[in-house]
């Protein structure tokens, strides 16, 4: 009897143990991310995503909101991947999605945020009056914080000689391209030397008359008159005052 009772243990007790084991629930650590590790985390991952033109500038990354507890989720190793912005922001506030996820748990959120830049602008040092020439004695560089994405400003390296204020412009305005534009370098109905640039590389000067009012960069018409009174008409680009071209 005694034999036959330990048989009957030795049978009954690993299947018990077994089945306990197969029926408990995983037990699992807790992973905490607090609201600072959460905002760095934002903060790199859109620096990582946004190449500003400028190398003077440099971006400024503002969480507008974000839980005040630490994050808690069940498990032991946290992943954090970020949803639909994988490219840069187009504007200066976004919603930075992001997904974490542990063995046991995952939690989807969004993060409002705000961008902005720092860089160095041009702005007006004292009272400008409308058509007025910019000047070193009228305007100065100074660094400001502008909004992302919406930044029309002239840049640092722009010569600033070549504008004109388009209305009055106040002390400590920023210019940009809605107070300010080039000054024309060719006038409509002005006597123009007219480079013609061969393929060759060899260079024409020649006399014409400019039809449009244009400043450097702008592509303007350009009368010519030939021989026998006859007239020609050539698109040309403003390259210097009264200086245009035609590349052939």
């Amino acid at each position: 009897m005694k034999h036959q009772w330990h048989k009957m243990l030795s049978t009954i007790l690993p299947v018990t143990l077994l089945t306990g084991w197969l029926l408990c629930p995983a037990v699992y650590a807790d992973v905490f991310l607090s609201p600072k590790a959460l905002s760095e985390k934002i903060k790199n991952h859109i620096q990582s995503l946004v190449e500003l033109p400028d190398p003077e500038a440099s971006l400024e990354v503002e969480v507008l909101s974000i839980p005040t507890e630490a994050l808690h989720l069940k498990g032991e190793n946290l992943e954090i991947l970020f949803e639909e912005n994988q490219t840069a922001p187009s504007s200066s506030r976004t919603i930075v999605q992001l997904t974490l996820s542990t063995e046991a748990e995952t939690r989807r959120i969004g993060v409002p945020v705000r961008l902005m830049v720092d860089k160095p602008v041009w702005v007006a040092r004292q009272m400008i009056r409308a058509k007025e020439p910019l000047t070193l004695k009228n305007v100065m560089q100074q660094t400001k914080r502008l909004d992302y994405g919406h930044d029309n400003t002239l840049k640092a390296q722009d010569n600033i000689l070549q504008y004109y204020s388009r209305m009055n412009i106040s002390a400590g305005t920023i210019l940009n391209a809605n107070n300010v534009s080039l000054a024309p370098a060719v006038h409509a109905n002005d006597e123009v030397k007219l480079i013609m640039a061969l393929a060759s590389g060899v260079n024409i000067t020649l006399l014409g008359t400019a039809m449009e009012t244009g400043p450097v960069g702008k592509k303007i018409r350009v009368k010519q008159e030939l021989a026998n009174r006859k007239v020609r008409i050539l698109n040309a680009e403003v390259v210097g005052k009264d200086l245009v071209m035609v590349r052939l």
